[in-house]
This record gives C-alpha cells, sequence and structure tokens, in this order.
C-alpha cells in the first residue's frame, strides 16, 4: 500500500468520523472549544456549590445569618475577623447572608424555570401536534394573557399569595409559561410532518407516545438553551418584585431583598448594595452567556 493511499484512506475515516458524530456529540466538541460559555459554567458551578454549602461554609467561619449584633453595624468589607464581606445595618454577618440569599435566590430562578419550562413544553407540544382547535384555544389562551401587563399580574398574584420562596416559584411558573408555549408549539409545528412521524402514523403509534417517544427528544435541545436564559430571567423578576416590596420578605433573605433593603443606606454602607447587585448581575450575565453558547452548539448550521 501507498504512503498516498493511506493517507487519502485517513483523510476519509476522519471525514466519516466527524460527519458520524451525533448532534449532542458535535455539540458537547463545540462546548469544549468554547472557552467563554466554560468560563460562565464554571461560575454558576461555583456560585451555586457555594449557596448549597452555606450551612457547613459558615459554620467554619463561626459567623451567622441571622444573629443581630448593633455593635457591629455596618462594618466595611475586610476590616473585621470573621466578618469578610463586612455586616449589614442590623450587624449580621454580610457574606453569611449573602450565602443563604444565593440559595434562595438560584432556587427561585432553578425550579421556577423548570417549572415554567414544563408547562410550556407540555403545551406547546400538544398545540402543536393536534393543531386545529386545541391550537386555537391554546393561542387565544396565550393572546389573552400576553396582553396583561407581565408586571401588573406579578404584582397581583403576589398580593394574594404569602409571598414565601415556594409561593414566589409558582407565580413565576403561572405568569412566565406563554413565551416557552410559543416557543415549543412552533418547534413541533416544524417536526410533526416530517417522514419518521408520518412513518410512527403509518404503524399504528399512539399520539402520545409520538409525543413523547419522538417529538420530545428532538426538542430537548431548545430546551436546555431556553432553561438558561429562563433562570436569569426568574432572578431578575425576583429581584423587581423585591424591591416592590412583594417578594420574599425579609428576614429570609435572598440577593433581590438584599439590594432593595440596601438603597437607604448607601452613603454609610456603599458595600451592602454593590455586592448584592454585583453577584445578580454576574449570575444573569454567566446564564445569558450560557445560553447564547447552548444556541451555538446545538445550531446544525455551525461549522466545525
Amino acid at each position: 500500500m501507498s504512503a498516498e493511499t493511506s493517507v487519502v484512506r485517513l483523510k476519509n475515516s476522519n471525514v466519516e468520523r466527524k460527519y458520524g458524530d451525533s448532534l449532542w456529540q458535535r455539540a458537547l466538541k463545540r462546548l469544549w472549544r468554547d472557552k467563554l460559555t466554560l468560563l460562565a459554567l464554571f461560575v454558576m458551578a461555583l456560585l451555586t456549590f457555594l449557596a448549597m454549602a452555606a450551612p457547613l461554609i459558615t459554620s467554619a467561619l463561626g459567623v451567622d445569618a441571622e444573629t443581630t449584633n448593633p455593635v457591629d453595624r455596618l462594618i466595611p468589607p475586610f476590616t473585621t475577623a470573621p466578618h469578610i464581606l463586612g455586616t449589614d445595618d442590623l450587624g449580621r454577618d454580610y457574606f453569611a447572608r449573602l450565602l443563604y440569599g444565593g440559595q434562595i435566590s438560584l432556587t427561585i430562578g432553578f425550579f421556577g424555570a423548570i417549572l415554567t419550562l414544563g408547562i410550556g413544553l407540555s403545551l406547546g407540544m400538544v398545540a402543536g401536534y393536534f393543531g386545529g382547535r386545541v391550537d386555537d384555544f391554546m393561542n387565544w389562551v396565550i393572546t389573552t394573557l400576553d396582553s396583561i401587563p407581565i408586571l401588573y399580574l406579578l404584582i397581583l398574584i403576589s398580593t394574594l399569595l404569602r409571598p414565601t420562596a415556594e409561593a414566589l416559584i409558582l407565580v413565576l411558573a403561572l405568569t412566565g409559561w406563554t413565551g416557552g408555549t410559543r416557543l415549543m408549539r412552533g418547534q413541533t409545528l416544524a417536526i410533526r410532518n416530517l417522514e419518521y412521524i408520518m412513518s410512527a402514523r403509518a404503524v399504528g403509534a399512539s399520539s402520545m407516545r409520538i409525543i413523547f417517544v419522538h417529538i420530545l427528544p428532538n426538542l430537548l435541545s431548545v430546551t436546555m438553551i431556553s432553561l438558561a436564559g429562563g433562570i436569569g430571567g426568574l432572578i431578575l423578576a425576583e429581584s423587581t418584585l423585591s424591591f416592590l416590596k412583594l417578594g420574599v420578605q425579609p428576614p429570609t433573605p435572598t440577593w433581590g431583598n438584599m439590594l432593595s433593603n440596601a438603597q437607604q443606606f448607601f452613603t454609610r454602607g456603599p458595600h451592602l448594595s454593590i455586592i448584592s447587585g454585583v453577584l445578580i448581575f454576574i449570575t444573569v450575565l454567566c446564564l445569558y452567556v450560557i445560553g447564547d453558547g447552548l444556541r451555538d452548539a446545538f445550531d446544525p448550521r455551525t461549522v466545525d
């Protein structure tokens, strides 16, 4: 066998391997080369770990998120041990409150986005697959809800429910599912008449089997992309409601209500506003970068 023949076969095998990869394999390879998205994933993983490990960290440092001490109120960061990031207006350790606040804020964002997308995914697939009156009714409901200003709807529901983290997740899911439903409906409409769906119908597959076995797997990449952006959007929504005093109420800390309460102490304790605001900014920015990276990774038109 000549050297030229070996080179040609090696090139052909590389081409076959490249184009033989599945969508998920190609997406993972693209993500691995996307350093900005990897950095955002690392930062989000670090913030999530710190928030979830809040009891262990505060216990190791000997601080508490709820213990007040008027003598130590509004201490600046990095001046007094063990208060690494200073104290708030009641003398509570600010680092501890940030950890526990992140735990609540991230929980609202993650679970609120999962519930919102779960509703949107289910209704969107049903409306897109069945079409006809089902689709018309769903479009009427979505159009009606979208015609109501979302902020007013959030305020109305928040005043009727006790503002806890669980209630806020429910409120945000009930008011935010319409966008996900529109997206999933459009994707389902594009898939339902493809050849493999027609073949499944021809062999007698039930509608539920076609929806959950054949259509749903093709929507997972879109769902992941929407989930990243949805988490960031819900964290901002929680901060907005906290600013309006309709979010989770103190003394339970969230980044949103900590930022809202800190505005009156901006001249005497600027660290209270700056640190919580920077954390919200970094978290939301990372989530949108992750969503943008996932969109590029799963785009079949992307050239490797």
